[in-house]
């Protein structure tokens, strides 16, 4: 197993275990959306105590998070807390696993002519690392 799938194995196994053992809540999250003739904004809100797994970006795009405080695990295992407020660049090809410690709303812009919200989420992301490089790379690499 390539370490790509290695790294989506272990989001998927290590939120499947924390969902089943009752020790985090589902997603509860809230989204919004705004947009302009080039740009995407998503405005995502959680409440403590929930676990996300992020889907990948196909683009760099700016993060922005306004409140809360979150543990975030990337693909490579590293670990970081961030705290509101804090603005960074996201890396394309990134995917993070996030436990919120305290109610959260993170902001990201993303470059996007005419956003259609029903495919948005497929033209600014793949759902695994996996797809992520079949798209950049053609293949598994």
């Amino acid at each position: 197993m390539n370490a790509i799938a290695k790294a989506d194995d272990n989001f998927s196994d290590a939120l499947r275990i924390a969902l089943a053992n009752g020790t985090v809540q589902p997603s509860q999250d809230e989204v919004s959306h705004v947009t302009t003739d080039n740009l995407y904004g998503r405005l995502f809100k959680a409440p403590r105590g929930t676990v996300i797994s992020t889907r990948v970006h196909k683009e760099d795009h700016i993060s922005v998070m306004l409140k809360g405080e979150i543990l975030v695990v990337d693909q490579d295992g590293n670990k970081s807390v961030l705290t509101a407020p804090a603005v960074f660049v996201t890396k394309a090809g990134t995917k993070r696993a996030i436990y919120v410690k305290e109610d959260f709303e993170f902001l990201t812009v993303h470059h996007l002519k005419n956003a259609n919200l029903d495919t948005v989420k497929d033209d600014l992301t793949c759902s695994s690392l996996r797809e992520y490089r079949q798209l950049v790379y053609g293949g598994e690499h």
